[in-house]
């Protein structure tokens, strides 16, 4: 895999367990331990993901995580589309690019929709921060994502 420089999460079933349109949900710490630590190596999360966004953004509010993503797209369209877009606004490459998602049917129309998108199974949470792709480079004071914030202003 090359150097990431983009995650992109799903929510359902991978950032939390459970479908919050189905009911309670519960938020996995570890996974906001993750988003936060990639940030610390200058790489930067968004989502992609197909929900209600005024029920998945007031989810995300309970906690202070949602101010890691950068243009997070939640709504009812194909996410395919949505993530080539991200990609584009972003000013970045599908190679440098991960999404994640329990469901290989998005993974794959993301992949057809973005040659080059590197794409896992939440299975990949486990050992992530291990993977040489994201060693990313230091950034405690989380100088990247701070840029990326003013692009998202921009956009």
């Amino acid at each position: 895999m090359e150097e990431i420089k983009l995650v992109i999460w799903d929510l359902d079933d991978t950032f939390w367990v459970g479908t919050i349109s189905e009911g309670p949900i519960r938020q996995v710490k570890r996974h906001h331990e993750i988003v936060v630590a990639l940030a610390q190596r200058g790489i930067i999360s968004s989502i992609c993901s197909i929900n209600e966004p005024s029920v998945a953004f007031a989810e995300l509010r309970t906690s202070s995580i949602v101010d890691y993503f950068v243009l997070p797209s939640i709504d009812w369209s194909p996410k395919g589309p949505r993530i080539r877009q991200l990609i584009a606004d972003l000013g970045l490459r599908p190679i440098n690019v991960l999404f994640i998602d329990d469901l290989v049917t998005n993974l794959d129309e993301a992949r057809f929709t973005s040659p080059g998108l590197n794409v896992a199974l939440p299975e990949i949470l486990e050992s992530l921060l291990d993977e040489p792709s994201v060693d990313g480079v230091p950034d405690p004071e989380l100088k990247i994502l701070k840029q990326y914030k003013g692009l998202e202003n921009k956009v």
